[in-house]
């Protein structure tokens, strides 16, 4: 019988010790979940400031788009303007030296 007492608190002791591991190994699973969940937040919000700062981008090239067209439309307009110009100096020439 003795045998049996021993064999059973060996019984105990090994069922404990699974437990034991069984609860580390949980445990650690709630900490790997917990760590995941923090990279996956993370991952979030920098992909969120990478969006933001290319929208930012985005904006800042247009303005500078629009603001060089409205530049070269300014400059094609001075263009125009000085031809004129000079299409009216050159009819007059043409003209005063016809008559």
């Amino acid at each position: 019988m003795a045998f049996h007492v021993g064999e059973e608190e060996a019984t105990e002791e090994e069922a404990t010790e699974e437990e034991a591991t069984e609860a580390e190994a949980a445990e650690a699973a709630m900490e790997a979940a917990e760590a995941a969940e923090a990279a996956e937040a993370e991952a979030a919000a920098e992909a969120e400031a990478a969006m933001e700062a290319a929208a930012k981008e985005a904006a800042e090239a247009e303005a500078a788009a629009k603001e060089a067209a409205a530049k070269e439309a300014a400059e094609a307009e001075a263009v125009i303007s000085w031809a004129g110009i000079l299409r009216a100096a050159h009819d007059m020439t043409v003209a005063r030296n016809t008559a």
